[in-house]
């Protein structure tokens, strides 16, 4: 966890970061998140690393958000995942099985292409994206949050508590070809409930701590969402 201070007048905790994540948005972003991504992938021998050398039609599309991390020391990408969203097409799970009506009847989104530097200082950006995962969704009112892994990747997950959707069965996946996947969701309502009495250092991370170092711009992100809501027609309208 991160180095802890005590913030300004509100007397709140702050946590100090040694990387900024911030919203991909210059094509050198996309340059480094594909390298990052390549290089990830390769490292843990994942099938699917000859389909992320190069940028994805989802990595261009207004209907994905992509976070990526940078070292303050000298500035390279530590880290990086595409939050895709619902506003215009499902979801790239959907390709490959049927979503929950629950599910559907909200307003899913689905963590995809986490990649993320070896080692403990990793380990620190995967919480941070997922701290930045939790704002968006409580910002943009996201209800479910759905990951799709291999094993045991997918123990990572179980720490922030996220539910089977497939009662522990593995699928194929048409844009992770190769490798069979759990796919996993956390239901945003149930959440903080779970980290409080079953994590309390995470529920203390997400909930108490602020962090400064994450600097997602939500005015462009409702921008770019509601331009991909436009192309699909008229649906509820995002609200910041």
């Amino acid at each position: 966890m991160p180095k802890v201070h005590v913030s300004t007048p509100g007397g709140r905790p702050m946590g100090s970061l040694p990387f900024v994540v911030r919203l991909a948005s210059s094509e050198r972003d996309l340059l480094d998140v594909v390298s990052l991504r390549s290089q990830t992938y390769s490292r843990h021998n994942a099938p699917a690393a000859r389909l992320v050398r190069t940028p994805e039609d989802q990595d261009l599309r207004g209907d994905g958000v992509i976070l990526v991390a940078r070292s303050k020391l000298d500035g390279t990408a530590v880290g990086s995942v595409r939050v895709q969203t619902r506003v215009h097409r499902p979801l790239m799970v959907e390709s490959a099985m049927q979503l929950p009506s629950e599910v559907v009847a909200g307003k899913p989104i689905e963590l995809m292409r986490g990649s993320i530097t070896n080692g403990a200082a990793g380990r620190m950006v995967s919480a941070t994206f997922a701290k930045a995962t939790f704002l968006l969704c409580h910002r943009f009112s996201f209800s479910h949050v759905i990951v799709t892994c291999r094993e045991p990747v997918d123990l990572m997950y179980r720490a922030y508590h996220f539910d089977e959707l497939l009662g522990g069965a593995l699928i194929d996946l048409p844009y992770s070809p190769g490798a069979r996947h759990k796919v996993l969701c956390l239901p945003m309502d149930k959440a903080t409930e779970r980290w409080r009495l079953h994590n309390p250092p995470l529920f203390d991370f997400m909930m108490n701590l602020e962090h400064p170092d994450i600097q997602v711009d939500y005015q462009e992100v409702q921008q770019q969402l509601a331009r991909a809501k436009s192309e699909s027609g008229p649906d509820t309208v995002l609200r910041a």
